[in-house]
C-alpha cells in the first residue's frame, strides 16, 4: 500500500485516521483501488482557515459513511442508513485511530511511558 494517500475529491493528503478507503477495506474487505494508493477520500470533513480567518470546508468527506460514527449527523433521506453496519463501521474507525496513535508513538519515543 502506498505510504501517502491522496483524496480523490479535494486532492489533499489523507491521514490514516480519516481514511474512508481504509475504513471501507476494514469493514467490507473491498480494496477499491487501495493497492495502488488511489481511490480514497477523507472520511470526515476537512475544515481549514480561509484567508479572512473564517473556517472553510476544504473537503466534504464521505457523509454517507461518516453518519455511522458517534457525533456525526445522519444525513436523512439523502443516504440510506443500515443499523447493522453501525457497530462494524465504528469498530473499524477505532482500529484506524489505534493505528494512527501507534504511528505517532513509534515516531515520537518521548511520548511512550517509561
Amino acid at each position: 500500500m502506498a505510504s501517502r494517500r491522496i483524496c480523490f475529491q479535494c486532492h489533499g493528503a489523507v491521514p490514516i485516521e480519516n481514511d474512508a478507503g481504509e475504513l471501507r477495506y476494514k469493514v467490507f474487505g473491498d480494496p477499491n483501488g487501495l493497492q495502488c494508493g488511489s481511490r480514497t477520500s477523507h472520511l470526515l470533513p476537512v475544515v481549514i482557515k480561509g484567508k479572512n480567518g473564517a473556517e472553510v470546508v476544504a473537503c466534504k468527506g464521505f457523509p454517507y459513511t461518516a453518519q455511522y460514527l458517534e457525533g456525526q449527523p445522519r444525513d436523512g433521506p439523502a443516504y440510506l442508513y443500515f443499523g447493522f453496519l453501525e457497530v462494524r463501521i465504528r469498530n473499524a474507525y477505532q482500529q484506524l485511530q489505534d493505528i494512527a496513535k501507534k504511528n505517532v508513538d513509534k515516531n515520537n519515543p518521548s511520548s511512550e511511558k517509561s
